[in-house]
């Protein structure tokens, strides 16, 4: 029995993974888990992000908020998928630059200048900036 939980884990896991693979190179990816949707930090930090869609979209992020539950994905309201991650935390964020890598993480919420300020930083990110000038 405790096999067959460690490999129906193991399979939700990469299901989900799988689901994150498709953003690599296209999207930089704000991944937030907590132990319930009503999460209170995970509710101000979703509050933060929201106050700045046009930055968001600039930078190319995409917000996750991963619970066992499941997912939803950019502020919607609608759970996606069965997931059975482990949350190791009550809550923590997670930034993922287009390359896969992670970049940054925190287990209080943010202001969206944090990661802001992460990504412009980043290479790829002033590479994008020169082409859009």
């Amino acid at each position: 029995m405790k096999m067959l939980s460690l490999l129906l884990f193991f399979i939700s896991f990469a299901m989900f993974s799988q689901n994150l693979t498709k953003h690599q190179w296209n999207d930089r990816l704000l991944i937030i888990t907590s132990e319930t949707f009503d999460n209170d930090r995970a509710q101000r930090q979703l509050i933060m992000l929201k106050k700045e869609m046009s930055g968001l979209k600039d930078r190319k992020l995409v917000i996750y908020h991963v619970t066992p539950e499941g997912y939803k994905t950019n502020f919607n309201t609608e759970v996606s998928g069965e997931s059975e991650i482990a949350v190791g935390e009550d809550f923590q964020i997670t930034l993922i630059g287009l390359d896969g890598g992670e970049k940054y993480q925190s287990n209080t919420p943010e202001p969206a200048s944090v990661f802001f300020s992460k990504i412009d930083s980043m290479p790829m990110r002033k590479a994008e900036m020169r082409q859009k000038n």
